[in-house]
């Protein structure tokens, strides 16, 4: 990929600048010492000098580029817990105040779900493997993250991270952190993000949580809600698809690629619109259907069984603009980028 950018480039863009080249030539470490001779001062200097010639000589981007890796291996994922929600229920009852809202209990869930090399490294001193090393309950990562929850959530929400029978009010402040973390570590063991078993023996590194199983759902309909022409006085828009012959098309949503999502359409039982996702078309007295595309459509309609968001289509828009590709190399880069990312 980074030898196909170069060749993309403009010359303007990858000129070289004569000074800078000789410059570069002539160093002396680049001339290799005998192998028995390099020391752990010699290779990062010449690492350094290395990459600040390259910046002289190239374009910051096309030096960025080279230091990118060919192929990334793509880390395997852990399932995202699957307890009873009768389990998690008793938890939120036991652990925090009875006014706690969902908004502040899916934070902490995710809050859970999203840090796991952090819980690695928690219970990793939790569980010491040397006989040098001390047992610590609630290590400084988890209160490291016990200090963010409290710092990012507001004061009232926070409050209702306590039991009334805890008295907040009552606790000494270098206590609230540990009052917290040791609920997040609770919440850990609960939703099963254990590296260790309960004889201390290590079961697995805890690696990223997957979010398939909890993807939504995802239909595409009509933007509009009641009928837009004047004369209907906001009549209600009845479904037009045939419940049995759903239509179904691929839907990229950001750099999120949904397979199978279902599409609707709609229509006015009074002047006889036809609503879609992205247009309208209506009958003339004379000729075929006027068909009116949508400044506040959510999804537009790019292919034969292709739809897009504003943020892909945006993103399509400033990425031929800003780096003067052709809509053929712009393609190419997603795909090689977010192509697999498939739901």
């Amino acid at each position: 990929m980074c030898y196909d950018f170069f060749l993309s480039c403009q010359a303007s863009q990858t000129k070289f600048h004569s000074k800078a080249f000789s410059k570069f030539c002539s160093l002396d470490t680049l001339q290799i010492p005998h192998a028995n001779s390099l020391t752990s001062i010699w290779f990062p200097t010449l690492i350094s000098k290395v990459f600040m010639l390259l910046v002289q000589m190239l374009n910051p981007l096309m030096v960025l580029m080279l230091m990118c890796p060919g192929a990334v291996a793509v880390q395997s994922e852990h399932a995202f817990p699957d307890i009873p929600f009768k389990a998690f229920n008793t938890f939120v009852e036991q652990n925090f105040s009875s006014k706690i809202m969902l908004t502040t209990v899916l934070m902490l869930l995710f809050t859970m779900t999203e840090n796991t090399d952090l819980l690695n490294l928690h219970q990793w001193q939790q569980h010491p493997q040397l006989s040098d090393e001390n047992k610590v309950d609630l290590s400084s990562w988890i209160k490291s993250l016990g200090h963010e929850v409290q710092k990012q959530t507001t004061g009232p929400k926070f409050k209702t991270l306590f039991k009334k029978s805890e008295t907040l009010n009552l606790i000494p402040d270098n206590q609230v952190i540990t009052k917290v973390a040791t609920k997040l570590n609770d919440l850990a063991e609960l939703l099963g993000l254990n590296s260790f078993d309960s004889d201390g023996r290590q079961i697995q590194n805890l690696r990223s949580i997957s979010k398939k199983e909890i993807l939504p759902i995802l239909i595409i309909c009509p933007p509009s809600n009641t009928c837009s022409d004047k004369k209907c006085r906001g009549r209600a828009i009845l479904q037009n698809s045939d419940p049995n012959q759903l239509a179904q098309t691929t839907l990229i949503k950001g750099s999120e690629i949904f397979k199978d999502v279902v599409v609707l359409s709609g229509k006015c039982s009074n002047c006889k619109t036809h609503y879609f996702p992205d247009h309208e078309n209506y009958p003339q007295v004379v000729g075929p259907r006027k068909r009116v595309y949508l400044n506040n459509a959510k999804y537009l309609k790019i292919g034969q069984s292709l739809y897009v968001d504003q943020v892909f289509s945006n993103a399509v828009i400033n990425g031929t603009y800003s780096f003067h590709a052709s809509t053929a190399a712009y393609a190419e880069f997603w795909t090689n980028s977010f192509g697999k990312q498939i739901h």
